[in-house]
């Protein structure tokens, strides 16, 4: 009997509820199950991995497009516009690999493809980010692109009208700003200074920056805080809370200490 009962504990303890054995699995496995032929796959979003497949930094590029999932889901936007931002192509590709543009490769992050409907990210910037104190948010970047290409359309009339209003009022202006200020006098954060003015260069940069203070209560760039869009552009601030349907408090910043907004960022 005693015997007996010495079998079942130890299968107990070796097997889960339904009763299947449970092996102690490694990061590098758990990472290697995520991958299916040339996708990188989590939370039924897909990473194309076909260009990187051996990468050095592959696995560190991979937990960092977890991170950056999690903070997507953590906004709690509605479904239908996190089951459109599973459907969006997203390839990681090398430095030397991304499409030519107006920026440096160097600080090209990812980008938006409008002709091929796709997303491509660098993963020498993905795992650079991995290992940052500041956690960029390029991928939920790079989908709300995609929702204001493929969902509110290219030349959405009221996008437009926002922004133009932003550009011919000077909104945003950074060197007005304390806490654009605050940044660019911190050596720590210097590398964000390229970010400033960016939201003004045209009318997809716009919706896309403002989109992401929005919901993440702040950003190191314009247009800064969800409280800066509600002060300047009330009635852009409600288009987006209709948008986005997350029931936002536009007052939070004001009741926050300014070191509270610097911690919450870094």
């Amino acid at each position: 009997m005693k015997k007996l009962l010495s079998v079942l504990l130890l299968f107990l303890l070796t097997t889960g509820p339904a009763g299947m054995a449970q092996s102690k699995i490694t990061l590098p496995d758990l990472f290697a199950s995520k991958i299916q032929g040339n996708y990188f796959l989590y939370d039924d979003y897909r990473f194309d991995v076909s260009k990187v497949l051996n990468d050095e930094h592959l696995e560190e590029a991979c937990n960092e497009c977890i991170r950056q999932v999690g903070y997507i889901e953590s906004t709690n936007l509605p479904k239908n516009i996190t089951n459109f931002f599973k459907t969006v192509p997203v390839t990681l590709l090398p430095q030397d690999q991304l499409p030519q543009t107006s920026a440096s490769s160097a600080t090209l992050r990812g980008m938006y493809l409008p002709n091929e409907s796709a997303i491509v990210l660098n993963i020498d910037s993905l795992y650079q980010n991995e290992c940052d104190d500041y956690k960029d948010q390029t991928l939920l970047h790079e989908l709300l692109h995609a929702f204001h290409h493929q969902r509110l359309g290219s030349n959405n009339l009221a996008i437009i009208k926002f922004f133009k209003e932003a550009k011919d009022h000077h909104y945003y202006n950074s060197e007005n700003d304390p806490y654009a200020n605050y940044l660019k006098s911190q050596t720590k954060y210097a590398k964000l200074k390229t970010n400033f003015d960016y939201m003004m260069r045209n009318d997809h940069e716009f919706f896309a920056c403002t989109s992401i203070a929005f919901l993440n209560d702040f950003a190191p760039y314009e247009p800064f805080s969800r409280n800066n869009i509600y002060q300047h552009q009330p009635e852009y601030y409600h288009y987006l809370d209709n948008l986005f349907q997350t029931g936002r408090d536009p007052y939070i910043i004001e009741r926050c200490l300014f070191s509270d907004f610097i911690d919450y960022l870094y």
